[in-house]
């Protein structure tokens, strides 16, 4: 009896999982949006960067827009959960933005991401990004200020709309910054000194904003 032969296949594709295909193709684009931005990305590479096929990217996103789309709702999605504990009144600001902190550390990309694609002039995902996760985003961290406004932990010539913007940029900016602030003012950005950072955030704000 005569045996077929077949051509083997990779090892990755072999032993994806739906759900392993799935945690590949979020981190393979992930990295390729923030290196070629959204136009300069196509689903072939990043099928190939993830090692699986291209099908894989329409049964998993539909698309290349849902696989951007999938990538910052599953990269936030632990300081989404955060923020909404935190308007629910089972997290603290601190919290939040410790959150948002370590996530930004853990994934440098992501900065980067949205630099490209979100807050440049002809960033492709602007509205998208807005659409879908800034302004609930942004209702929340403002929802959440008001309310310590309004228990008198803010002072009271504190905007929280202002205290909000003020607030993000203090904890994104060491993140867009990285590459200069790691060269320039030595700061490294390994646990023990994002610890530090963090302190070293929320304790500017507090002292700035409350009472």
């Amino acid at each position: 009896m005569k045996w077929k032969k077949t051509r083997p296949r990779g090892p990755g594709r072999r032993a994806a999982s739906g759900e392993e295909s799935r945690r590949r193709l979020i981190a393979a684009a992930r990295a390729e949006f923030a290196q070629q931005g959204y136009r300069g990305t196509t689903i072939r590479t990043i099928a190939e960067r993830a090692d699986v096929t291209a099908a894989m990217v329409h049964y998993h996103f539909g698309s290349k827009h849902g696989l951007y789309l999938a990538v910052i709702r599953d990269t936030l999605e632990p300081v989404i959960a955060t923020l909404q504990a935190g308007v629910q009144g089972e997290a603290q600001l601190a919290d939040v933005i410790r959150s948002y902190m370590q996530l930004l550390q853990r994934t440098p990309e992501l900065p980067l991401l949205i630099m490209r694609d979100v807050l440049a002039d002809d960033g492709a995902m602007r509205e998208s990004f807005i659409r879908d996760f800034a302004a609930n985003a942004g209702r929340q961290i403002r929802a959440l200020l008001e309310r310590e406004a309004a228990s008198g932990e803010l002072r009271e010539d504190i905007e929280p709309r202002f205290a909000a913007v003020s607030l993000l940029g203090m904890a994104v900016f060491p993140f867009l910054a990285r590459p200069i602030a790691e060269r320039v003012l030595n700061i490294d950005y390994d646990n023990d000194s994002l610890a530090a950072l963090i302190d070293h955030t929320l304790r500017l704000f507090n002292e700035g904003a409350r009472p």
